[in-house]
């Protein structure tokens, strides 16, 4: 059973404003470039499902829907880091401004409205604290699987598709503080290259990232437990 259907209005109010505006992109730059940024929106949507299904009172539909809602959640993160692409057409700066940060709206109230349902399970089975223990953990998961997908161009799929070829990047990646980047597969070479020119250290990432969604999502959670 999913929990907030309101959530998933807004995510659809946000998704028809962003096609409008592709259209109006594609009509005026000639090229649909950024159109593959639909299949982020389906990955940052599924952790919402795989949530709401999580908590049904079968063991096994639990914890086989945890461990994805876990594994895919960084994807509803990873739309903030889309704003990479800022610059590319300078005539659109402030069009893609608009038309990502959409996006990246989109994602966080999947990710946010997912994550609170979970929050508001494991309140109910563990004492509070332990709960904002196992968000804050997760948080930082989340966001480390988000600088993989930045830097390396790895995505869910790859740790189910090679995960021993995942497993060595990423830890090449983990001890050199994201200092060196090891790309085995050439389709990824040349966007790993393109994104990791001035890409910031894991541990400055982490925190940067972690204090700006735990300050979020902790205001809007109080927020909505205050009314």
């Amino acid at each position: 059973m999913l929990h907030h259907p309101h959530h998933i209005r807004a995510f659809t109010l946000f998704c028809l404003f962003w096609a409008i505006l592709s259209v109006i992109r594609v009509c005026i730059t000639g090229t649909t470039e950024y159109m593959g940024f639909v299949w982020n929106l389906i990955l940052a949507l599924l952790p919402y499902f795989f949530a709401g299904f999580a908590v049904q009172k079968s063991w096994i539909l639990h914890y086989g829907n945890v461990f994805l809602w876990f594994i895919f959640f960084p994807n509803s993160l990873y739309l903030w880091t889309d704003f990479v692409h800022l610059g590319e057409h300078p005539e659109m700066l402030h069009f893609d401004i608009v038309y990502i940060s959409v996006m990246a709206i989109a994602g966080i109230i999947c990710g946010f409205a997912s994550l609170e349902i979970l929050h508001t399970y494991w309140n109910q089975k563990f004492h509070k604290k332990i709960a904002w223990t196992l968000v804050s953990l997760s948080m930082i998961f989340w966001i480390y699987g988000v600088y993989i997908g930045r830097f390396l161009r790895l995505n869910s799929w790859d740790l189910i598709d090679s995960p021993l070829l995942v497993l060595h990047e990423i830890w090449m990646m983990t001890i050199t503080n994201g200092g060196s980047l090891i790309i085995t597969e050439s389709h990824r070479i040349a966007e790993a290259t393109r994104y990791s020119a001035g890409m910031t250290s894991l541990s400055t990432f982490l925190i940067l990232y972690f204090s700006l969604f735990m300050i979020f999502y902790a205001s809007l959670y109080h927020i909505r437990r205050a009314r």
